[in-house]
């Protein structure tokens, strides 16, 4: 004996067919089938096998399916099960081999017509549809490319010209490919003799643009159900991506005191439709995706249409995108008994924008969310009219607190508007660093990187990211912000030369031009490096307080780093076309981002310093080296020089005796060393100047060490710091001793290029 029961849940708006089936027989008992297809996605679609009742107590394998109540018959069953096979076949699913050989031991039906159908598909709908419904379902079909279904909502003349549904569908895909329905949502319904004549607004995705448009549906009743008959499109137009639909409208809030957060919290949890996402101290952010009815509220992918709950330590905040949805969310949680009768506080309307900031987890309370927007708890209902002024008093706590609020907002905006540019930026500059591999987040670098792309990155028309976040998100912010996002706006790249140390702040010149510019800095001190005068600054200058701060990130160079910062700049200049003296904001505007590549190469590559003696010369190892011919009169004429004090005398075995002596500033030498000095000299800025040594003589002078003379039998060595006055000594030298000794070379070597001669001998 053979028994077959077959149940549909009202699932098919929603994208869904869920079907049980169940049959009995008396050697085997009461099997079944649970079958949950999702129509867009057959990925997401599971099957499940039934059994363990005995025969004649099939219904029990229906315990817990409540929304199970269509009545399939034999036929409909069959073939409603068939289709959903063969849909997962062409999806790639795997279905168990023992559930498709079961199912071939069913003896095949009749097949069903057309009608028949079309019949079924319907009634698994879970309530007629009013014209706008219809609509609405058409554009969430639509928008998942559920073909079938809109198929549903036409009339049986519009059916009749396919085949069947998945006829249908394969050419409305094709006609449709590329394109990306983002909201559908009716805004007007007009009644007239034939039917209803509804306008929807729509905004739609393709290729590079969003096109925004009206469409006018025209429906008629058939068969007490409302259809489509014709669908009329109105010209449209293109917005830039970001433009519409991001940071357009409000979200609506109440907030409830509670004592019972964390059962709130539990209960949430368990509840079918809720994305918890825990936050710190115990607080959590409840995301409910069934409070969006598109059916009845329209499809609005574009914004974030779900409810929301904060559950915080000592109350909870409900939001949604309209008042009819929060009404409709706060009924929702008093019919759970999440929250009493309290009516609490609100509604507060705030820019959609507030809400993506809320979400960051940085406020204790609601309360902090509204003061930090500028708004007041007793007003009812709160617009953009309510803001006040910012009465903070520290400048420097309402600065980091703007500049938390705009970079994240930022940070947000070009995740959703520039994406692909983005990864793309990202892998190119990443590749210059060295760490290519790691991530934004934990890169060292991510900072200068993100600066780049907000403030310098050029979009196609020339406009920054920054100044496309102005022009679509800032009239939707409070007037603190506004005014923070044109002070980001007055930004000035560059390198700067710090000029002065005062109390508060430094002043800083500019490298490539005359200005000057006062910096106040919350961790200056200057007694400490590298708050130095001479030391270079690549940063970017804001207007703050009267003065300038840091845009982000500041990197302080060595004086000796100007002459290769400069060079490299010049150099970029003429090839670009720029004309001496450069105009460095025209030149960093088109070569940004070659300047920032090169600010990594220069953290990088280690410059030595410049050393600079007391005269303004370039200091390094000079030696002049000559031969001795006559070593006894060479002796008695150093003997008679003024300037020469004899150190140190050894005899070393093969070399003779060694003479060494320390070269004074002194008659002659004095002389010669004060006409250098009056001399007019190229001093060498960015290099560090040297101390001179002094010595008290033998006649108790304190006189300065200018260099040092070793003689030997066979050679005798004068060594000093520079060019300049190692001739100053060699013309003392060779006027007392000239007749002595034979000149043979002279040496130089500045002091960055002994540092790797030395680690090579090492």
């Amino acid at each position: 004996m053979f028994r077959f029961h077959a149940k549909a849940a009202p699932f098919r708006l929603q994208g869904v067919i869920s079907l049980i089936l169940i049959w009995e027989t008396r050697r085997i008992g009461a099997q079944g089938l649970y079958v949950h297809f999702v129509v867009a996605n057959p990925v997401e679609s599971q099957i499940d096998w039934l059994d363990g009742a005995p025969f004649g107590q099939g219904d029990r394998l229906l315990n817990g399916l409540p929304d199970h109540d269509i009545e399939l018959s034999y036929r409909e069953a069959f073939y409603l099960f068939d289709f959903i096979l063969k849909e997962l076949e062409r999806a790639e699913v795997e279905v168990a081999p023992e559930i498709v050989s079961q199912i071939q031991l069913f003896q095949k039906p009749d097949p069903l017509n057309r009608h028949e159908w079309n019949s079924m598909m319907i009634r698994l709908f879970d309530r007629p549809l009013k014209p706008r419904e219809v609509v609405h379902a058409y554009f969430q079909a639509r928008a998942v490319e559920d073909w079938s279904l809109v198929y549903l909502l036409l009339p049986h003349k519009a059916q009749e010209r396919y085949v069947d549904g998945e006829d249908y569908g394969q050419r409305m895909k094709k006609k449709h490919q590329g394109e990306s329905l983002l909201r559908g949502v009716v805004v007007e319904e007009i009644l007239n003799k034939r039917g209803v004549h509804l306008i929807a607004e729509v905004l739609l995705g393709e290729e590079q643009y969003l096109l925004t448009y009206r469409s006018h549906f025209y429906l008629v009743e058939e068969d007490d159900r409302w259809v489509i008959t014709s669908i009329r499109q109105e010209s449209s137009s293109k917005v830039p991506f970001g433009q519409d639909p991001f940071f357009q409208g409000f979200w609506y809030w109440r907030v409830f005191p509670t004592r019972n957060t964390d059962l709130i919290l539990e209960t949430l949890r368990q509840e079918e439709g809720c994305h918890v996402e825990d936050g710190e101290r115990g607080t959590a952010i409840v995301y409910l995706s069934h409070v969006n009815d598109s059916i009845e509220m329209g499809l609005d992918i574009a914004r974030d249409a779900r409810g929301q709950v904060w559950v915080g330590r000592r109350e909870i905040v409900v939001g949604t995108v309209s008042e009819e949805r929060l009404v409709q969310l706060v009924r929702e949680l008093r019919r759970n008994k999440l929250i009493g009768h309290n009516p609490g506080r609100g509604p507060y309307r705030l820019p959609e924008i507030a809400n993506y900031a809320f979400r960051e987890g940085t406020y204790a309370n609601f309360e902090e969310l509204l003061d930090a927007w500028e708004v007041k708890l007793e007003n009812p209902l709160l617009g953009p009219e309510g803001w006040g002024q910012d009465t903070e008093d520290d400048p420097v706590a309402r600065t980091v607190a703007e500049t938390s609020q705009i970079g994240s907002l930022l940070t947000q905006f070009i995740h959703w508007r520039f994406a692909e540019q983005w990864k793309r930026e990202w892998s190119h500059f990443a590749r210059h660093t060295d760490e290519p591999d790691t991530p934004f987040t934990d890169h060292p670098m991510s900072s200068l990187f993100w600066e780049w792309f907000v403030f310098d990155r050029r979009l196609r028309g020339g406009t920054t990211t920054l100044e496309a976040f102005e022009q679509e998100v800032s009239s939707h912010l409070p007037p603190s912000l506004r005014e923070g996002i044109k002070r980001w706006m007055e930004n000035r790249p560059g390198f700067y030369v710090i000029h002065s140390l005062e109390e508060k702040g430094y002043s800083v010149r500019d490298l490539f031009g005359d200005n000057i510019f006062f910096i106040r800095d919350p961790e200056y001190n200057p007694e400490k490096p590298p708050y130095e005068v001479g030391y270079i600054l690549f940063c970017r200058l804001m207007p703050w307080e009267g003065a300038y701060r840091y845009g982000g990130i500041a990197f302080f160079f060595p004086p000796w780093y100007r002459s290769d910062i400069v060079t490299y700049v010049r150099e970029l200049g003429l090839n670009s076309g720029s004309e001496i003296p450069l105009d460095w904001l025209d030149l960093w505007t088109r070569k940004s981002r070659l300047i920032v590549n090169f600010i990594m190469e220069l953290r990088k590559k280690l410059i030595q310093p410049k050393l600079v003696t007391a005269e303004g010369h370039r200091a390094g190892v000079c030696r002049a080296v000559y031969k001795v011919n006559d070593f006894l009169g060479l002796t008695s004429a150093i003997e008679k020089l003024p300037e020469l004090e004899i150190t140190d005398r050894e005899k070393r075995k093969g070399q003779g005796e060694i003479i060494r002596y320390l070269w004074m500033e002194d008659a002659l030498t004095g002389q010669l060393m004060d006409a250098l000095r009056s001399g007019e000299l190229e001093v060498v800025a960015e290099g560090i100047p040297l101390t001179d040594i002094f010595h008290e003589t033998q006649r108790g002078e304190n006189l300065r060490q200018i260099g040092n003379l070793t003689i030997t039998r066979q050679y005798t060595v004068i060594d000093t710091i520079s060019k300049e006055r190692l001739d100053v000594l060699k013309r003392v030298f060779v006027k007392y001793c000239g007749f002595f000794i034979t000149h043979e070379e002279d040496i130089f070597e500045e002091p960055e290029n002994l540092i790797p001669n030395t680690a090579k001998k090492s």
